[in-house]
């Protein structure tokens, strides 16, 4: 049953970003005394950029790049509950899902660098390196900072520490008034 609510979350998501963004940049022209684009003009430009095919080949992690970025995102989205407390948006968490984050989080960006890699860009190994350092020396504070929540309210599973959570704000909030 979590399967198709999963699903329904993912389609949310998906369209509210895409709807959102259209948004911002609607704002942004009439910001500057413009019309802006329609709202649904990213739909159009999704199934324009798919339509789109190219005589230049590259490797075939150059195409599997945008692939591993994107199951990264989606992986982290379908295993972290989107909403706190209801059963439809808890998605596929179990307990241990946080180590299971962690690890998601990396493999978009390590696809990414591994597309950008196979692209025959010159300035591509540059780009490689930086952000790989980026994220190496970001991984280490992020995981240690996850590491001491997880070990304050003594569980791995982000359902359970939302309710710790949850529960503290609202042991502060009935001695504090």
């Amino acid at each position: 049953i979590k399967i198709p609510y999963s699903l329904l979350t993912l389609f949310i998501v998906i369209n509210f970003g895409m709807l959102l963004t259209a948004l911002v940049q609607k704002i942004g022209a009439r910001v500057g005394r413009r019309h802006g684009i329609p709202i649904y003009q990213n739909y159009i430009d999704l199934i324009k950029n798919y339509s789109i095919r190219s005589s230049i080949t590259h490797g075939a992690m150059f195409y599997l790049g945008p692939v591993f970025r994107l199951s990264g995102g989606i992986g982290l989205l379908l295993f972290v509950p989107t909403i706190y407390g209801s059963e439809m948006f808890s998605n596929l968490s179990f307990a241990g899902d946080l180590i299971l984050a962690l690890y998601v989080v990396f493999f978009g960006a390590l696809g990414m660098a591994l597309g950008a890699a196979e692209s025959g860009h010159p300035h591509a190994t540059i780009g490689v390196s930086r952000g790989l350092s980026q994220m190496t020396a970001a991984e280490l504070p992020f995981a240690l900072a996850v590491f001491s929540v997880a070990l304050q309210y003594q569980t791995l599973s982000v359902t359970d520490i939302v309710a710790a959570q949850q529960g503290g704000i609202l042991h502060w909030t009935l001695f504090t008034n």
